[in-house]
């Protein structure tokens, strides 16, 4: 699993705390959720499953946009790899 670190590492100290507090809120999640016990740790949502990045089997990443009928709630990667393969989880 590959952490995204999109920090700007601007000189105001403000902007910089809040950044790093973001970034580590999110490791925290991800940790707590292996610690749990949990077969899968979910990442940020987005509006489609990732073509790129190393992700684990098991990694689930939630849509960030469900529509329609039979809405995609999340992605879980099947087989790890980069990026892995993908299968949408849907209400149906």
């Amino acid at each position: 699993m590959k952490l995204q670190t999109n920090i700007n590492l601007s000189p105001d100290p403000k902007q910089l705390s809040v950044q790093l507090t973001s970034l580590l809120r999110d490791i925290t999640q991800q940790v707590n959720g292996l610690s749990d016990g949990s077969v899968f740790t979910v990442h940020s949502a987005r509006i489609a499953a990732p073509t790129t990045g190393t992700f684990a089997q098991g990694d689930f990443i939630r849509n960030k946009t469900p529509s329609g009928a039979t809405p995609v709630f999340g992605w879980i990667c099947t087989a790890s790899g980069t990026p892995g393969t993908w299968v949408a989880l849907t209400a149906n």
